[in-house]
Order: structure tokens, then sequence, then C-alpha cells
């Protein structure tokens, strides 16, 4: 028996592509989660149940260890009119999900307005 190749929009087959694939597996989890939302719904909140505590020791934890930084983060989220972002990240040009990076909470005046991406970028110190 001959199989027939199926070529995709990019010139590829099918089951080379990547970019075709990723589509695939988006729609697949999106249309599973819609489909089984109740009973994944179901499964995390009996393991969050289960492990309340354990969580809020996280929690506490990271806390202490990140004081200056929540401290820091309270006061910008409080204020902000004072601390404004810019209409772009400094960057790159992209003006959507702009966020401050603060290259030390010592300084919490100094900050820096990024993108998401350009945040994880400099944040992962690439």
């Amino acid at each position: 028996m001959v199989r027939k190749v199926v070529i995709c929009s990019h010139g590829i087959p099918k089951w080379k592509c990547t970019e075709c694939k990723r589509e695939y597996q988006k729609q697949y989890h999106r249309q599973y989660r819609a489909e089984k939302i109740e009973k994944i719904q179901k499964i995390e909140r009996k393991y969050r149940d289960s492990h309340k505590k354990e969580h809020s020791n996280r929690q506490n934890q990271y806390r202490k260890m990140n004081q200056k930084k929540i401290k820091v983060h309270q006061m910008m989220n409080n204020n902000p009119d004072k601390y404004p972002l810019l209409n772009q990240c400094e960057f790159c040009p992209n003006t959507e999900n702009l966020q401050r990076h603060h290259p030390d909470y010592d300084f919490p005046e100094i900050y820096v307005t990024v993108c998401a991406f350009c945040h994880r970028w400099i944040d992962r110190g690439i």
C-alpha cells in the first residue's frame, strides 16, 4: 500500500513540519481541556486541598527570603502614578505586557520598563 504524502502550507510534509505539529497540539489540548474541564478542576481542587500546609510553608518561606522584593512590588503597585511605565519596552519595540525590572531592590526608584519577554531574558542573565 502506498501512502500519500500530505504537504502543509509551508511546503513540507505535514508529519515533519514543526509549526503544523505545534498548532495541532495546541488545538488538541484546548479541545481536551474544554471537554474535560470539570474533571480537571476536580483533580486540581483535590490536590490543593490535600497540599494546603505545604503550599502555605512554601509561601511563607518565599516571603521570608524575598522581603525587599515584595516590599518594592507593593510600593510600585500602590503608587502607579508616581512610578509610571514608559509606552514601550526599552529593549525592543513591543508595547504590550509592559513590566518594571529592578536591577537592585535596594534602590526601588531605579527601574527599567521592559516587556514580559525581555524581562524573562534579563532575569535569566542572557
